[in-house]
């Protein structure tokens, strides 16, 4: 095992030391728990791209520990509803593309 291969090891081990700890102390304060990047993917219906967009603009929360993110599902939700929809959500236009021929 290399010295990058060891890194993401532990920074593996701390994320999930982290995210435990949280889920734990969130149960005792009301807080929803944090989720992986795949189990926001089918809670919010969402596609992998579109996750990163988000992510790229920073208009998602998110906590991450070496190459590992964790997601609040109720942050999400809320930093959500105060995106504005893009031009494509709220285009009424159909586009056709046309086969060569």
């Amino acid at each position: 095992m290399n010295g990058a291969d060891l890194l993401d090891a532990l920074a593996e081990l701390v994320a999930a030391k982290v995210a435990a700890k949280l889920r734990q102390d969130g149960e005792h304060a009301g807080a929803s728990r944090l989720v992986s990047r795949n189990e926001l993917l089918e809670h919010l219906s969402i596609s992998s791209p579109t996750l990163r967009k988000l992510e790229t603009k920073n208009a998602i929360p998110f906590v991450q520990v070496g190459d590992l993110r964790r997601y609040d599902i109720d942050a999400v939700r809320a930093a959500l509803a105060n995106v504005p929809p893009t031009s494509t959500e709220t285009s009424n236009v159909v586009r056709l593309s046309r086969g060569r021929r």
